[in-house]
């Protein structure tokens, strides 16, 4: 496989409960067994067609990366990164981030008072849960109490994708992501490329990637702990 890559090195550091989160994502048999995390997620995220000739873990994480920022783009092209430009990993992702954030924070303007009291008290009690440390949880609920929901909410986005269009192999279909995770619970339209037959299974990819960025953002909090 050669050197340790961006997506191995992620999964080294994932809890059991991201690595399940992943595998339901990817719609594979749930496993805690890295590399096959790591097979299934390129292969969803490859066009089948490269997927018969490329190693199983040969495809790299920037390239997916731009794929999923290019389909979450609000215009109606595509975003100006390419795998050769000197943009990082870490770039694209918090761009991926201000494209879910700014669709969670149209939905949450929509909420009355009362419902987002509801469903701050429910994510305050997830966060307790997945064991965020209480000076961590302050602060995110100061920020969700001044009306912002910010990158750090939108990328505990995405426990699943729910499609309103059919099996079309060309065009745009209407898709929406349920922030359950969160206990925000907000849906997001989201405009996704279904592109032609073999191509990268967006529904997959796209719900992956969040996970994987939210691996790097738990290890970074907790390196200010």
């Amino acid at each position: 496989m050669g050197k340790e890559d961006t997506i191995i090195s992620r999964l080294k550091q994932s809890l059991i409960s991201e690595r399940y989160e992943i595998c339901k994502a990817l719609q594979i048999p749930v496993t805690s067994d890295i590399y096959t995390i790591s097979k299934e997620y390129r292969s969803a995220a490859g066009h089948s067609l490269i997927n018969i000739i490329r190693e199983d873990h040969e495809l790299p994480y920037k390239m997916i990366l731009i794929d999923v920022a290019d389909k979450l783009y609000p215009g109606f092209f595509w975003t100006d990164y390419s795998f050769d430009d000197d943009s990082t990993e870490e770039e694209i992702e918090e761009e991926i981030e201000k494209y879910l954030s700014e669709r969670a924070q149209k939905e949450w303007d929509k909420l009355s008072p009362l419902e987002k009291k509801r469903r701050e008290e429910q994510l305050k009690q997830e966060l307790v849960t997945a064991g965020y440390a209480q000076a961590n949880i302050n602060s995110i609920m100061t920020m969700l109490a001044s009306g912002s929901i910010g990158n750090i909410l939108a990328t505990r986005a995405a426990s699943y994708l729910a499609s309103s269009a059919g099996p079309s192999l060309l065009g745009v279909s209407s898709s929406s992501f349920l922030l359950s995770s969160t206990g925000i619970g907000l849906l997001i339209s989201i405009p996704l490329l279904i592109g032609t037959l073999g191509g990268p299974a967006y529904r997959k990819t796209i719900l992956a990637t969040i996970q994987m960025i939210r691996i790097r953002r738990r290890v970074e909090a907790e390196a200010l702990l």
